[in-house]
């Protein structure tokens, strides 16, 4: 049987679980959205791709190819020659600033850019 303390602490719990979103936003501030993303081959930057515009780019890597295409803000591969194409499985890079990675032909694709409204000391997740 709950005691009345134990349902105030869970009260308390849930309520701080809930409002611990709103607080960890107004003092860290919202993720700026980024213009473009960019393409790196064993970290040379191979090419950047404009988040505004549609595009579609093939990008030769170490050994191999993936072709990088940008819609709706988001990035993503949709091809790659790589054996277990990890990369096209990862999906978009969404806005919170993501990054797709294919291991085998060394292709980073990252956005640039990326900033908060204020300077962070740390992040948990």
């Amino acid at each position: 049987m709950l005691t009345f303390w134990d349902k105030l602490l869970i009260a308390l719990t849930v309520g701080a679980g809930l409002a611990s979103p709103a607080f960890v936003d107004a003092a860290v501030g919202p993720a700026l959205p980024a213009a473009e993303v960019s393409v790196t081959v064993r970290g040379d930057v191979a090419q950047k791709l404009s988040l505004n515009q549609v595009e579609r780019v093939r990008v030769a890597g170490v050994g191999g190819e993936c072709v990088v295409e940008t819609l709706g803000g988001e990035a993503r591969v949709v091809e790659s020659d790589c054996p277990k194409k990890l990369c096209q499985a990862m999906g978009p890079d969404g806005a919170d600033g993501g990054i797709i990675i294919c291991l085998p032909h060394g292709i980073t694709i990252g956005r640039t850019g990326v900033s908060r409204a204020e300077p962070v000391d740390a992040v948990i997740r």
